[in-house]
């Protein structure tokens, strides 16, 4: 009884992972949050292994979520989300975290050594409520 209960669409609910509140759907915070862990886990700067182990780790996670997450309105939360796991590769690869250090390691390089973005893995169908698919 604690998890079922019957609402409209514009009071908003959880399934499945998405968030859905009217006419809009987009990633639940909790998935979100476990999204985060698993790429702080496969990202931690005390590992010894090299930087393209790492990508090539982080890259499956990143397609696979993409993947099941990318039908929903991200439009404004993926690039944050690909901003943070770059941040991320940056502090492995320097071994620490400085927010100003960005400059020191490229977005482009990044690029070019493999690491995936969450837009570059979206699927091309999405999710409408009208029944016509959204390109």
């Amino acid at each position: 009884e604690t998890k079922t209960r019957l609402s409209d669409f514009r009071d908003g609910f959880e399934f499945l992972g998405f968030h859905f509140h009217g006419h809009c759907h987009g990633i639940r915070a909790k998935s979100l949050d476990r999204f985060k862990d698993e790429i702080r886990l496969l990202t931690r700067r005390e590992q010894g292994r090299n930087v393209d182990a790492v990508i090539a780790n982080v890259n499956a996670v990143v397609r696979g979520w993409s993947r099941y997450f990318g039908v929903a309105q991200v439009n404004r939360s993926f690039p944050r989300i690909d901003c943070w796991i770059r941040m991320r590769i940056r502090a492995f690869r320097f071994k620490r975290r400085c927010r100003n250090d960005n400059w020191r390691l490229r977005s482009r390089r990044l690029a070019n050594w493999g690491l995936l973005s969450l837009q570059e893995c979206r699927p091309k169908l999405r999710i409408s409520y009208t029944g016509v698919d959204v390109r």
